[in-house]
């Protein structure tokens, strides 16, 4: 794992998908996925030792905050240690999103952060976090697209493939192409490198 770089990595939680609720149960919605699976890829890159999701309920809603949902996934589905994932589960918006993770990262001495959210997101949460920076100590805010993120490890894909196809009896097909669906964003994409290459069952 890399030196770290920032004392914490920010996600922006998104919404919720309405239409698998009765399949898997109150699960983000696309946009929110994106964020997750960069969010993840960015802490197992070793980049920050610490990840803050953040967002609360929707408004007159009983189901469980956003970032507590979220948070569940970066765990489970993607392998954080729960020690490694703090959730703030107040925010209602964008501006609140930064000004109360910008909070909790301060009880935690966290003031090296980089954030993440879609490209569409992004510029409009840097603007937020500027009014705020001065305020609870941050001594820099970096951000990235988390579609930038995973079209970066588009290209990982490809040198994971070449690693395993090297090796003199890989697990099979079957096991890394679940390693990959589960591990790994845009399965789609890789299920393709996967046909490609013809790798053995």
């Amino acid at each position: 794992m890399n030196e770290p770089v920032y004392d914490g990595i920010i996600v922006l939680t998104s919404g919720m998908d309405p239409r698998r609720e009765k399949l898997s149960g109150w699960r983000p919605d696309l946009n929110g996925h994106v964020r997750l699976a960069a969010g993840a890829a960015l802490y197992h890159d070793g980049l920050a030792p610490t990840v803050i999701v953040t967002g609360g309920r929707f408004f007159g809603s009983d189901r469980a905050p956003l970032a507590e949902v979220y948070a569940d996934i970066l765990e489970q589905k993607y392998g954080l240690p729960a020690t490694a994932v703090r959730a703030e589960n107040r925010a209602i918006d964008t501006t609140e999103n930064l000004e109360f993770s910008f909070g909790l990262a301060r009880e935690h001495g966290l003031h090296q952060l980089l954030l993440t959210t879609n490209r569409f997101h992004l510029d409009r949460a840097l603007m937020s976090a500027a009014r705020y920076e001065e305020r609870f100590g941050i001594e820099s805010l970096e951000g990235v697209a988390s579609e930038d993120v995973l079209e970066s490890l588009s290209s990982r894909h490809e040198r994971f493939l070449d690693r395993y196809e090297a090796l003199p009896s890989g697990g099979g097909r079957a096991e890394l192409v679940k390693y990959v669906l589960t591990v790994l964003p845009y399965g789609d994409k890789v299920s393709r490198m996967l046909v490609r290459r013809n790798l053995p069952a």
